[in-house]
């Protein structure tokens, strides 16, 4: 082989020996080349490679006692041996498989090592390691995982960089033996060694060297004369190939199958935009530049020539473009060569920008969907307006067949509804300005009328010269129909028609406008009824609105035709009267609406009576403003209220001086609570029996720059009905949890009371705010939180305070009802707000020892307490006779000035200390106490 070689002008030389010294001499210039190599980046560095010709597999061997390794995840944490430069030690570095890595001079070191447990697993290519292992007799060790997937290795020939020529021949015998199947033949028999069972693996180590020695030799051997033989033939077909390629005004490229090289001209490269060096001469070139939706298709297309399903290929697609876009390329190629086996050898094809075409199709295919499926009805006319196309949407419409409609005059659809003068006129316009919009009504084939939003343009060719009408149109009708239902939702109200706070206000304008032009009074009255809330909380919403529809019905019975009667919500009303020249007409008709209002009511057999209380402000006695007249309407409204209800009660000036005032200390109360002028003192409750503290109440205090202290009823009653008094109780609640903390720091454990305004308990947000603030203090038990709210408070709605204290009561939080016994105190009521204290009124305390009916009132109290199984509190004692006399009446726990007057925090823990129970309420011990 070696004498036929050089008989052919090429002499061959073989060393074998260490990779770094076969390196070194490569480097040196001493050796030429050199076979199966791996290819990797680190490699691509210095060296060349020819197109792969093997793919290997890796595995991984451990000593024969070991069980617990059987992938690449197993070595984790493991000590591994490799072969320093190998390309098994690149691999795992790469995938960081293990942090260590045993390096060695040569695989063999690494399964010697492994063999004496200085290492836990080799990591190698497989045949490497089987051979050892026979080699070296190394009996203790096994094959634990392999061929791993994982590591996989194409080896090629390796050149050093820049000896093209070589390489070109190299390739160019590769691609020679593999066409006519001559390395086939030789790949399988060596391979298929590693195919074998286990007890035959013996022998690889003697058929590996002389097989792979004859493949390199057969290779370098058949290389050199079947790549003469090729080259023979291919020169004939590159002279036509030539001439094709200086006269196709198409990109050329010219693909050698076996060598995956590819051509490009010249203008394929220009074609999508790329200078001559842009692209390389691999088939990659090619296939990364396909559009990713097109490839699964192009592929298909070529393979059916490489199968010779067809002589020819053909295909479109999209190819990426230098500046990013894509352009539609027609590909077609024909098989110019083939092996002796009728094998494709190359392939040359040609590329045709289709760019222009595709985009043209796309349209056109675009212009005829929408169309067909545009949900908007389309008419096509001639110039003679003579129907020539209309879309599916037209003829669902109108209720025609296609038939019917071609070729008539679009005057079929006419409803006879427009006088001829509108048809004119848009003729007229279109003719002047080649567009016409408006809403048209017609006829459908049924007889039904439709409104129509139609639009008409003319269409012109290139030269100018009208081709077609073109009427697109929809059916608006039911946007007429809920346009009208729209205005209604708008300007009434949804439950009693009557106008809502819109309309009211443009009636409003017009009637003052009227009241000044004649000269006359106009009023604005705000009706609120009274007792609203408790039909809604006995009887339910449903009742409620059948309530507040019989009221509109009644308010307009009562007045005059030209009265407005609006409601504004839940059960306000505004009564808009306008056209008096005196007082006393309007106080006539209020009479009557409220004699009206105050008549007994049906609810289900039931009858129950409400009244209303009505604010009045009229113009011009007052101020001109539509929204000065309504707030000063509402004011009155509560000054009504609060004169015994059922009446009315017309605007007072004064009454607007004190609201003034009112927004300027809410002002300044909201200035004290960011400047820290707030603060909290304490009252003392006591166990009147045995002289125990049962917790002390949260009392806020304000510590004002000019006036000094100032207590609650200085203040608070100011801000009672505005956001600021949330903003209080949240601060008063967080206050008194830090207090808590601070004195369970110190080893007392009390329970605070803190009284919580109505408006912030009906907060919708009101418990998981608490809890969530109860969360920042997780070491002080919910348990010791008690919130008081006010009897009347929680009258005003039953059901939500009961929902709020039964959520509340779930972590722990307990609640008082203050001010008890000035309210309904019903049995009713007590049964349903299950709070689990509550405070008798200090109004009842203080005479409890001259007034018989207080006296009463406080037995009833503690009777209804018992029975319910409820706590009771007295507060308002003011001397010792007090709580003898509630001791007494069975009545433990009471606060008021006879006790402790409030004090600051850092007073109470001293004042608990020094407390002593007067003697006389030691001496009162009934049974039940006891």
């Amino acid at each position: 082989m070696r004498a036929a070689l050089k008989a052919m002008g090429r002499n061959v030389r073989f060393k074998v020996g260490p990779w770094n010294e076969i390196k070194q001499e490569l480097a040196e210039g001493r050796l030429e080349a050199l076979p199966l190599v791996g290819r990797t980046p680190e490699r691509e560095l210095y060296y060349d490679f020819s197109i792969p010709y093997i793919t290997l597999y890796g595995a991984i061997f451990t000593r024969a006692s070991e069980d617990n390794i059987a992938g690449l995840k197993d070595l984790a944490d493991r000590r591994l041996g490799v072969m320093r430069g190998d390309n098994s030690e690149e691999f795992l570095r790469r995938e960081h498989v293990s942090e260590q890595l045993i390096l060695t001079s040569s695989f063999k070191d690494a399964f010697l090592k492994l063999s004496r447990g200085e290492v836990d697993a080799v990591v190698s290519q497989r045949l490497v390691g089987l051979n050892l292992i026979e080699k070296l007799k190394l009996d203790n060790l096994k094959t634990a995982a392999g061929p791993l997937q994982e590591f996989q290795q194409s080896f090629s020939f390796a050149v050093p960089k820049g000896n093209s020529v070589l390489l070109a021949q190299l390739n160019e015998g590769l691609a020679v033996i593999i066409a006519d199947g001559t390395y086939e033949h030789i790949r399988q028999k060596w391979l298929g060694i590693l195919n074998r069972e286990e007890n035959q693996q013996r022998f690889i180590w003697q058929l590996v060297a002389g097989t792979v020695t004859t493949l390199f030799l057969g290779l370098l051997l058949l290389y050199v004369y079947q790549a003469w033989r090729a080259h023979q033939q291919l020169k004939i077909s590159e002279e036509r190939w030539q001439f094709a390629l200086e006269g196709n005004r198409d990109g050329v490229w010219d693909w050698n199958v076996i060598t995956n090289e590819i051509f490009f001209s010249k203008r394929l490269k220009e074609m999508l935009g790329y200078d001559e060096t842009d692209i390389g001469n691999s088939l990659d070139e090619w296939e990364k530049r396909i559009h990713p939706d097109d490839k699964e298709q192009t592929y298909a297309d070529m393979k059916r020539l490489l199968d010779t399903e067809t002589p020819y290929y053909e295909n479109e697609h999209r190819m990426l473009c230098k500046d990013g876009s894509y352009k539609w390329i027609l590909d077609r190629g024909k098989i110019f060569s083939r092996t002796k086996d009728n094998k494709p050898l190359r392939i040359i094809g040609t590329h045709m920008d289709i760019t222009a075409r595709k985009e043209a199709e796309d349209n056109q295919r675009l212009a005829a969907s929408v169309f067909t499926h545009s949900q908007e009805s389309v008419i096509i006319t001639d110039t003679n307006n003579r129907i020539v196309d209309v879309n599916p949407a037209c003829l669902q419409l109108t209720g025609y067949t296609r038939e019917e409609t071609l070729g008539q005059d679009p005057r079929i659809f006419s409803s006879g509804k427009h006088p001829p003068g509108f048809y004119s006129a848009m003729w007229k316009t279109l003719a002047k300005r080649g567009h016409w919009q408006g809403e048209i009504q017609n006829r459908k084939k049924s007889g039904g009328l439709y409104t129509e939003r139609l639009s008409i343009d003319a269409v012109h060719d290139k030269n100018g010269k009208l081709q077609h009408y073109v009427g697109a149109f929809s059916d608006i009708s039911y946007l007429k129909e809920h346009a009208v239902a729209l205005e209604q939702i708008a300007y009434n109200d949804t439950l009693t028609g009557l106008p809502n706070r819109l309309l009211l206000r443009d009636r409003m304008e017009q009637a003052l406008a009227q009241a000044e032009r004649h000269k006359k009074l106009l009023a604005v009255c705000y009706l609120d009824l009274d007792g609203f809330k408790s039909v809604n909380d006995t009887y339910g919403h449903q009742v409620g609105d059948h309530v507040l529809l019989e009221v509109a019905v009644r308010l307009q019975q009562s007045l005059r035709s030209s009265d407005t009667v609006a409601r504004l919500g839940g059960d306000e009303f505004i009564l808009l009267m306008p056209d008096f020249q005196q007082a006393t007409e309007l106080e006539h008709l209020l009479g009557r609406v409220l004699k009206n209002i105050a008549k007994p009511y049906s609810l289900g057999g039931e009858e129950t009576s409400l009244s209303a209380s009505i604010g009045i402000a009229v113009y011009p006695h007052d101020d001109g403003e539509a929204d000065t007249l309504l707030r000063h309407a509402d004011q009155a409204m509560y000054a009504a209220k609060q004169g015994g209800k059922n009446r009315y009660c017309f605007f007072d000036s004064s009454e607007e001086q004190r609201a003034m005032a009112t927004t300027s200390v809410q002002r300044e109360i909201e200035m004290a609570l960011a400047h820290g002028q707030l603060q909290l003192y304490y009252q003392p409750k006591i166990n009147m029996a045995s002289g125990a503290m049962a917790g002390v109440e949260a009392l806020v205090r304000w510590q004002h720059p000019k006036k000094g202290l100032l207590l609650p009823d200085a203040f608070l009653p100011a801000i009672e009905h505005s956001e600021l008094i949330i903003d209080l109780g949240n601060w008063v609640l967080r206050q008194a949890l830090s207090r808590m903390r601070a004195w369970q720091a110190e080893g007392r454990e009390l329970e605070v009371s803190v009284n919580i305004a109505a408006p912030h308990l009906q907060q919708a947000d009101f418990v998981p705010s608490l809890k969530a603030l109860l969360a920042e203090f997780p070491d002080i038990p919910a348990s010791r939180l008690q919130l008081e709210i006010l009897e009347t408070a929680a009258l005003q709605d039953i059901s939500h305070v009961n929902k709020i204290i039964s959520e509340c009561a779930e972590f722990g939080v307990q609640f008082a009802l203050d001010d008890f016994g000035t309210g309904y105190s019903s049995l009713t009521y007590l049964k349903h707000l299950p709070a689990q204290a509550l405070k008798i009124d200090r109004s009842f305390i203080c005479d409890l020892l001259d007034n018989a009916e207080d006296l009463a009132i406080t037995k009833g109290i503690l009777g209804l307490a018992h029975a319910f199984h409820r706590t009771v509190i007295a507060e308002g004692v003011e001397s010792v006779a007090h709580g003898t006399l509630l001791l007494e009446l069975g009545c433990k726990l009471a606060q008021g000035y006879g006790i402790a007057h409030p004090m600051p925090a850092q007073e109470l823990l001293a004042w608990l200390d020094s407390y002593q129970v007067p003697h006389e309420w030691k001496r009162v011990t009934p049974d039940y106490m006891i």
